[in-house]
Formats: structure tokens, sequence, C-alpha cells
């Protein structure tokens, strides 16, 4: 399943499982949201969350019947704000994902789009990015880890940037 709702999250390892198969996560922190336009230009947007990929051997690091948990990082607010962190905890350890606390480096530009992320063979897809438009506000980036769209500006008003995408938790469990 895919999970793309920001907060907390969990998922069961099936019983028809056998020790020694293996459960594929891949899971994307949140976008940052997009700068406010000024009075004279526009903002920047967010850059994309970043993802991280872990395969876990049922029978070490979850049992049939058992759960892996965690949390899916918040898009960061609209006009800046941080995109957060999405995690994975397992039986001896814990995976992170960042979410992006950056923009792009100039002006007017669309939130960054996530990359599509490849682990172990299968792709798994990132948000896009919010677009930019001179005159507007922003528009929001999509789950998982979009960066959100800067603000425009009109008539000496800086227009409010869009928030970034939520992250997310990609898992593919499969028999060996």
């Amino acid at each position: 399943p895919v999970i793309t709702t920001a907060g907390a999250w969990s998922w069961t390892c099936p019983t028809w499982m056998r020790n020694g198969d293996k459960v594929d996560i891949a899971i994307c922190g949140a976008g940052k949201g997009g700068n406010k336009g000024t009075s004279t230009s526009a903002g920047a947007g967010g850059r994309a969350g970043t993802y991280q990929g872990i395969t876990l051997t049922v029978g070490v690091h979850v049992n049939p019947g058992g759960t892996i948990s965690g949390v899916i990082g918040t898009g960061g607010a609209a006009n800046g704000g941080n995109g957060g962190n999405t995690t994975c905890v397992y039986t001896g350890g814990t995976l992170t994902a960042l979410g992006a606390t950056t923009v792009l480096g100039s002006v007017a530009t669309n939130g960054e789009t996530c990359p599509d992320f490849v682990f172990n063979g299968r792709t798994y897809l990132g948000g896009a990015g919010g677009s930019y438009n001179a005159l507007a506000a922003g528009s929001p980036g999509s789950a998982p880890g979009g960066g959100g769209g800067p603000g425009g500006s009109i008539s000496f008003v800086g227009q409010n940037g869009a928030a970034g995408g939520n992250g997310g938790v990609n898992i593919y469990a499969y028999q060996v």
C-alpha cells in the first residue's frame, strides 16, 4: 500500500508470510512550503522531501501478525514552513526520511518535484512540485514530498506561497 495521510501510521505483516520473507519499505519526507512573494518579486519554490528505503526480514524485523509503524511528515505550511520527517519503526531500528527545510535558490521557480525512487527494482513515485503564478498565490506540492509553489507579486502586494506535499510510506511484501 501507499500511505500519504500525515500523522501516525501502522502496517500489520500478513500471517501467511514466513520467517525469511521480505518487506521493502520506501519512505519519503514532506516538501517545504513555497515562500511568499514580496512587493516587487515572486517568492522561491519549496524543495522536495527525500526518499529512503530498507528491506526488512520477516522473523527478524517484524513477525507474521506483528506491526511496523511510524509517522508521515506533514507538508510544510504555506509561506515557507518546513516539511516534516517521515519515519518507520521496526524491531531493531528506525528509518527516517528527511523533510525539506530549504527553498530553491532563485525566485519565481516552481516547487521542486520529488524524484521517483527506484529500490530493489521497483519504482516509487514522487509528488509533483507546486506551480508558480506571477500574479497569484502558488499551488501546493503533491504527496509524497513535492515542494510548494511560491507566491507571485501583484500591485506591490506579495501573494502567498503554498504548502508542500505530505510525506509518504510505500510497502511491498513478498515471499522468497
